[in-house]
Parts: structure tokens; sequence; C-alpha cells
């Protein structure tokens, strides 16, 4: 079995005209950069999920399970077994305080003990 192994770095200098260099970035995620010196995410991105419980404004904090290699990532929160009047009583749903292992969902309505499931998408 043929194999390449690459050493983690930090981002080359732009490579010259016509050329590409691939690298791997700390955490193992493979990059790109162009002659133009724009940087690209060749590997998928890591995927993460799992179910919590609003708890209204004051947030729940879920714990991602890994520790990510930066912040810039996404969640989304869809709210289980609902119909609209549930919707209505959940109010407007957000994440924040973002770190690389855990995050809080915030709901901003009256209704808390309502589950949803989350899924994050690691673009670091």
């Amino acid at each position: 079995m043929s194999k390449i192994i690459l050493e983690e770095q930090v981002a080359p200098d732009t490579p010259a005209t016509n050329k590409v260099a691939i690298y791997p970035k700390a955490g193992g995620l493979l990059y790109q950069k162009d002659d133009a010196g724009t940087e690209i995410l060749l590997s998928a991105p890591g995927i993460h999920s799992g179910t919590g419980t609003f708890a209204g404004a004051a947030g729940v904090t879920i714990t991602i399970g890994s520790t990510l290699a930066g912040t810039s990532y996404r969640v989304v929160v869809t709210p289980l077994g609902v119909n609209a009047a549930d919707l209505a009583s959940i109010g407007p749903v957000g994440v924040g305080n973002k770190t690389t292992s855990q995050f809080d969902v915030f709901n901003l309505g009256s209704e808390a003990g309502t589950t949803f499931d989350w899924i994050l998408i690691n673009n670091s």
C-alpha cells in the first residue's frame, strides 16, 4: 500500500505563478494555497451532533465531545416534536459563547424543557 506522509505546518508562503501548495495544518486538515495567496480547505469538515434541552434566555451549554482547532464552526438547532404554537413559545433561537469544546444555545421565548437536535459543521 502506498501512502504520502505530510507534516502539519502553518500556511506556507504564496507559491510562484501557476503553482499550488497542498499542506496539512494543525488538526490534520488538508489545505491548498494558490498563486494568488488564497487558502482553501480541501478536507471534509468535521461534523458533530447531539441533542439538548432548551433552557430559555439563560441558555444551555452543549459539550461538543472533542476539542476543535478553532471556533469558526456553524451550529444548526432544530426543535423536536413541536407544532406552530410550540415554536411561538420557544421564540428566537441563537448560539453563542463558542469555544473549541462547547457552545451555548439560547431561546428567547418562555419555553424551557423542549428538546432539540443540533448539528455542528467544523470549518476550521
